[in-house]
């Protein structure tokens, strides 16, 4: 359950004034609908949806929200959003790559290509070393510690990288195209518009 997920939930009205309802002390299928003025059906389909959710609990006496996951939820939402710089002077590459890269996690890949260039440049500056060989499967394990829990997979940005000449590969053997990487910053810069 994300934050983003519990904003869904409560898009519809119906559903914000039943989940008030049981945050007000409405415990029963009755006592909910009447407080919340919503059919029977509708707050059955809205109390399964939000305990489907972990967002209510059922106990003895009826449903209620489930405070321990929201508060934990509040917290792990704050530690997110503490600004983690990438090292860069310039701002508006700071700004791209916190959209994309939290926690040394790659959320997910741009659409745009010349941003997904800068995010996938900034990878390869962050996990080669210039002049080191890296076979495939040293390649493997350390995009995969940029991927774990995102939303892409590590085979998808090894292509990537090879595909746009950030690394060069031949006979199974990996390393940083060095013309390329001696501009990174440069690169980042070119790339992102004013």
């Amino acid at each position: 359950m994300t934050p983003i997920a519990v904003v869904r939930l409560l898009s519809e009205p119906h559903r914000v004034r039943i989940f008030a309802a049981v945050a007000l002390g409405a415990r029963t299928l009755a006592e909910i609908a009447a407080v919340a003025k919503t059919s029977p059906k509708e707050t059955v389909l809205a109390i399964g949806r939000f305990t489907e959710q972990e967002i209510f609990v059922e106990t003895d006496a009826g449903v209620e929200v489930n405070h321990d996951l929201l508060r934990a939820m509040t917290k792990e939402s704050a530690t997110a959003s503490v600004i983690e710089s990438q090292g860069y002077s310039d701002e508006r590459v700071e700004s791209l790559l916190r959209s994309f890269i939290r926690g040394g996690r790659l959320v997910r890949l741009p659409a745009q290509w010349q941003r997904k260039l800068v995010v996938l440049n900034h990878i390869a500056a962050r996990s080669f070393e210039d002049e080191r060989r890296y076979s495939e499967t040293e390649i493997n394990d350390i995009l995969r510690g940029w991927c774990d829990g995102g939303g892409i997979d590590h085979v998808t940005i090894r292509r990537y990288l090879v595909d746009l000449q950030l690394l060069h590969r031949a006979d199974g053997v990996y390393w940083v195209n060095p013309d390329i990487q001696a501009d990174a910053v440069k690169m980042m810069h070119a790339t992102l518009p004013s």
